[in-house]
């Protein structure tokens, strides 16, 4: 079954990678940076996916998430995130149990400095695919599960025929 995840940039994309990895399933990711609901639907018109799901992060602009679903009308299973994929992250590696909206790069940012993970640049959290997809294999996939509805919306998405 082909599989089209939509993300917003290039650390959501690694992220996906990894958690799709771990769970053995195969994904085409695609990446819509801005708050473009007309592109997500072209996306997901041209690539002719069996299934397709969006993950959109919520706490900035929550009614671009609803401009996104009505723009799709049932095309594709959108996945709110409450906050960012950072929260999800910070519950995975134990530092949280809940999807805090307060600055979540920076909790990450200060989480993983205090941890001794090589993550900074003078002080910035490095956002790439590459670092994301790395961290996602070191997240505890049943504390998201068990924290975050958001996620486990997404790993059913994932993981369903």
């Amino acid at each position: 079954m082909s599989l089209l995840v939509i993300v917003e940039g290039d650390s959501d994309a690694g992220f996906v990678k990894g958690i799709a990895e771990r769970v053995r399933v195969a994904v085409k990711i695609r990446k819509v940076r801005g708050n473009r609901p007309e592109k997500v639907n072209r996306l997901v018109k041209a690539h002719h996916a069996e299934k397709v799901v969006v993950l959109k992060d919520e706490h900035r602009k929550p009614e671009i998430v609803e401009r996104i679903e009505r723009e799709l009308r049932g095309l594709a299973k959108v996945i709110r995130v409450k906050c960012s994929l950072e929260s999800w992250i910070l519950i995975g590696l134990g530092a949280e149990r809940s999807e805090t909206c307060d600055d979540p790069e920076e909790r990450l940012r200060e989480f993983l400095a205090r941890r001794e993970h090589v993550t900074e640049s003078k002080g910035v959290l490095i956002k790439s695919e590459e670092f994301y997809r790395k961290l996602a294999e070191k997240v505890d996939i049943n504390s998201l599960d068990k924290y975050s509805a958001a996620f486990r919306e997404f790993l059913k998405a994932l993981t369903s025929r």
